[in-house]
């Protein structure tokens, strides 16, 4: 990962807009969606590409950045998420951001939800 960092350089990241995967109404994961970026694409492509040949499969759906933003609980019904389609649909987002590193992190589940934990930092352009 130290190569892939060194060898991309740092690059801004449009942020813009709210959603839910799978809907609104059943939402597993509430995210922030982030602008197409050539740079994230290339990273995104160098990182798969050096895990596969430590032996870690590809994830095998189609690259689509975003930062997420909360997790729902498996158990949740449409009423927990009552008024997050509107939410989504009327709250505006529009910021860039710096991508300065790649970060690696560890997810520990727990009954109280997920903690995440980083376990390596690969600056880039350095």
């Amino acid at each position: 990962m130290y190569e892939i960092g060194r060898a991309n350089g740092t690059f801004s990241l449009g942020i813009l807009g709210f959603g839910a995967f799978p809907t609104p109404s059943r939402a597993r994961v509430v995210w922030a969606g982030c602008e197409p970026a050539k740079e994230l694409e290339l990273l995104q492509h160098e990182i798969e590409d050096g895990l596969g040949a430590l032996g870690f499969a590809p994830e095998g759906k189609p690259f689509r950045p975003h930062l997420t933003l909360g997790r729902g609980k498996r158990d949740g019904t449409g009423n927990q998420m009552r008024g997050l389609a509107e939410l989504i649909e009327t709250t505006e987002l529009c910021e860039e951001m710096a991508v300065t590193s790649i970060d690696l992190m560890e997810s520990h589940p727990g009954p109280k939800g997920a903690r995440y934990e980083k376990i390596f930092t690969a600056e880039l352009g350095h």
